[in-house]
């Protein structure tokens, strides 16, 4: 669950900081007050991209900071992996510069955006006002309907996945061995080449490295000399008088004088004899270093010659040594099969055929699979639908074999509706009504819910082209939702805002002669005032007002019906 929004810096936003609660948390406001803001602040910090006038201006950088209450084992399982300790408080944040680097931290450890973005979508499903519009795109039905069949088809698909890429794999490898022979004949010309040039490099690990610092030190020498002479006459004197080693001396003269007086100056005067003892072992290291430094231009010439070597390899081939011998391994693959390419694409031809079979029977059991939950999970939105005020509406889910399978297996997965008694079944996609589509987005999100640990929903204006008694249905659909899960709604409509547990306002003031958005909790007898807005829009009467109320009255009466 949510339980806490900082932003700082971010476009209308000056600094701002709420409190979120479980239940059914409403946020409205004037259009421009700043709703997008707040809802982009939280998609930021989720791991999604932000514009680069994202950042208010003047400002050096923008933070967004979110704190969940945690009870997924999923996320506590990622934390362990990551070694980030986390009792039950998830704190995730997101420090953008201007010049657009972005630094993210989970309990205070920097992490990754892909960690951020597959922690997150554990923890909070947002959808905002444009996203229905992905029902649109037939490719995303096949996604919801396995996720909503959940770990019943998670391994399958999997495997599938696993043994399809080996599949695409093989018929690469295949291309490689249909070819004619004049071909075949250049590129096992091309490989030796490339096999003999590295095996001649005699490459090992690491040595890279070691040649650097080698050729940094040789190419140096004369700089190391004269520096360490410098270092040992200001260490060791002239002729060894005033230098360090000498003023040591004569303190430790003086100090003799005193030892015995107190039994305190026993720990200084061996603290002195230490810096002796340091200072000879010093002399005695530095002259053999000096003694042993020599300017070997052959050696440095074969130094210089086989970084030379090593870096045209890494240039042709990696950047790690390792690499290129693991490459190495694989050209020697690549050509003992082109040696052998009649028989190697029989054994690959063969290869193949036992993937596809098995794939073919992964895709027969998922298909069965998806046959099976797609009845279920059609009834299931169907009655949803139902509580929407869309009474005559049948939602089905046509999933159909295509040829050949691919990533996710065989099906042909499409959203289908009939929306009046009588009509025949349509795909979804040819849906014009926005009202209409919202509510089954909704719809499909409510049932969704009920298969996944996501602790928190975001909707972003889902009731967009309703109003009167759908809009009522439609918050007394997400007031149910509520009571499982923790859901924040931006909403205009104050049928839906009566129903809020907690009701946010949003809104932007002129401060200083800017624009400031802000954000503040209502208590409850505000909350009659922001819905007589809702209502009456500029002119607010008397009568809006006493609606606004029995709204609220009304409201909170169907909320104890619905607990």
């Amino acid at each position: 669950m949510l339980t806490y929004l900082h932003v700082k810096n971010i476009a209308l936003i000056n600094e701002l900081e709420v409190d979120f609660y479980e239940g059914f948390n409403i946020l409205t406001g004037e259009t421009g007050a700043g709703k997008s803001i707040i809802i982009g602040s939280i998609n930021a910090v989720l791991g999604n991209k932000v514009s680069k006038d994202f950042i208010r201006k003047d400002e050096e950088y923008a933070l967004i900071e979110l704190i969940f209450h945690v009870t997924s084992q999923d996320v506590f399982r990622q934390l362990r992996e990551l070694e980030i300790y986390c009792d039950s408080e998830l704190l995730i944040s997101r420090k953008i510069s201007q010049n657009g680097r972005s630094v993210f931290k989970v309990n205070g450890q920097v992490v990754n955006a892909e960690v951020v973005r597959n922690m997150t979508s554990l923890l909070i499903d947002l959808h905002s006002q444009h996203e229905h519009q992905s029902l649109l795109e037939k490719k995303n039905h096949i996604r919801l309907l396995d996720r909503y069949l959940g770990e019943q088809v998670e391994d399958i698909q999997g495997e599938i996945k696993s043994k399809y890429k080996k599949y695409q794999q093989l018929k690469t490898e295949v291309k490689e061995f249909t070819l004619d022979n004049e071909t075949i004949k250049r590129e096992m010309s091309f490989l030796e080449y490339e096999i003999t040039e590295i095996e001649n490099a005699q490459l090992k690990p690491g040595e890279d490295d070691l040649l650097e610092q080698e050729y940094k030190k040789l190419s140096n020498v004369q700089k190391i000399q004269s520096t360490l002479y410098t270092v040992r006459e200001l260490v060791l004197g002239h002729d060894h008088v005033n230098g360090a080693a000498f003023l040591i001396s004569k303190a430790i003269e003086q100090m003799s004088k005193i030892n015995g007086l107190d039994s305190s100056l026993s720990k200084l005067f061996e603290q002195l004899e230490q810096l002796e003892f340091i200072l000879v072992d010093f002399d005695h290291d530095t002259y053999d270093y000096i003694d042993n430094l020599i300017l070997d231009d052959e050696s440095l010439d074969y130094i210089r010659k086989r970084i030379d070597l090593i870096n045209g390899l890494k240039m042709k081939h990696s950047n790690h040594i390792e690499e290129i011998l693991s490459i190495l391994d694989i050209k020697r693959d690549k050509l003992e099969k082109l040696l052998h390419h009649e028989e190697s694409l029989l054994k690959i031809q063969q290869q193949m055929l036992t993937i596809e079979n098995e794939i073919n029977d992964l895709c027969k059991i998922l298909s069965t699979l998806r046959q099976k939950g797609s009845k279920m999970l059609s009834k299931q939105v169907t009655d949803a639908l139902k509580d929407l005020n869309l009474k005559n509406t049948e939602f089905y889910i046509q999933c159909l074999q295509r040829e050949g399978f691919g990533v996710d297996g065989w099906d042909d997965v499409e959203f289908m509706i009939i929306t009046n008694i009588g009509e025949d079944m349509k795909p979804l996609t040819q849906i014009a009504s926005g009202g209409e589509l919202s509510r089954v987005m909704l719809a499909i999100k409510s049932v969704l819910a009920d298969c996944d640990e996501i602790s928190t929903l975001i909707f972003d204006e889902i009731d967009n082209g309703i109003s009167g008694r759908t809009a009522q249905m439609v918050g007394e659909k997400m007031v149910k939702l509520s009571r499982s899960r923790q859901l924040i709604c931006i909403t205009h409509l104050p049928q839906i805002a009566a129903m809020a547990d907690n009701h946010y306002l949003i809104e932007k003031r002129s401060i200083k002669d800017k624009n400031i958005t802000t954000m503040i909790k209502l208590k409850e007898v505000e909350i009659p005032i922001e819905l007589s807005r809702l209502i009456g829009g500029a002119k607010i009467t008397e009568s809006i007002q006493n609606s606004a109320i029995e709204m609220k009255k009304l409201a909170n009466e169907v909320k104890g019906k619905k607990n």
